[in-house]
């Protein structure tokens, strides 16, 4: 079993741990979250969650390391013409629960489809990777408010097994936020607005054969990492019932993106 292999099952098993003991031992999500004394006079979201997200992302990467099995291929002589341009979407499925008024933990599972365009200059042709695969992932949400404001700090984890052999994508991604909580404004249940910012560790690495003009079908190995770590977030959250809530987030600044989820609450 691969490292990759590995990893899967570990977290796999976490995540199993960390949704079954509250649940076995209450046998009712009515007892949660724990502690729920501790968020008197807040009205928490109902415990659990089963959301279906779609996601976009547009980003530059940098060259971590690149080999091409063409003899005269120099990486260091065209290194500063070297261009990389990321886009990604995603489809996954999303199943969270609140342990502790300020804790929420979470698991994700879904399909993901990339492009990865390398510009390698004037002397030689562009590499164009195209892969899909299955991204599984899992992370926690701290949270505190006061009155209508509030902040949390996400941390996730996610890995993604491409299609491709030996080729995958590692990532370590955080997220501070701070908003504010609205009590069902107009019609709506409640709606929540916020700005933050959002940090990624990449590590991408894709491995195969590439026509190359002039030299054939070659092998190649490279390893990508993102350019840019942060950038800025906005975003918009609305219930359109106890049960039944949207959400929307944007991310600009040189990495672009943007998240849609409906999640049904329980």
């Amino acid at each position: 079993m691969n490292s990759g292999s590995n990893r899967f099952v570990i977290f796999a098993s976490l995540l199993i741990i960390v949704f079954s003991i509250p649940l076995i031992a209450f046998q009712s999500t009515n007892y949660l979250p724990l502690g729920a004394s501790m968020a008197e006079g807040y009205e928490m979201p109902l415990p659990m969650g089963l959301g279906l997200t779609y996601y976009f992302q547009d980003q530059f990467y940098e060259l971590d390391q690149i080999w091409i099995d063409i003899e005269i291929f120099d990486p260091e002589v065209i290194a500063d013409e070297i261009k990389i341009d990321n886009h990604t979407t995603e489809m996954s499925l999303k199943l969270d629960m609140w342990l502790f008024p300020f804790l929420n933990l979470f698991g994700l599972f879904g399909k993901v489809e990339g492009n990865t365009d390398i510009d390698l200059g004037t002397l030689y042709s562009d590499m164009k990777l195209s892969y899909d695969g299955y991204v599984y992932g899992i992370g926690a949400n701290l949270a505190g408010g006061w009155k209508s404001t509030f902040a949390n700090f996400n941390a996730t984890y996610t890995r993604t097994r491409l299609d491709q052999e030996d080729s995958s994508v590692e990532a370590w991604i955080i997220s501070p936020k701070v908003g504010l909580h609205f009590n069902q404004p107009w019609i709506l249940w409640d709606m929540s607005i916020w700005t933050g910012g959002m940090y990624q560790e990449y590590d991408e690495r894709h491995t195969g054969k590439i026509d190359v003009i002039g030299f054939g079908n070659v092998s190649y190995d490279v390893t990508l990492a993102e350019k840019e770590s942060w950038n800025y977030l906005l975003g918009l959250t609305t219930g359109l019932s106890r049960h039944i809530h949207l959400e929307f987030e944007g991310g600009f600044g040189k990495r672009s993106q943007l998240a849609s989820s409906l999640t049904y609450r329980f």
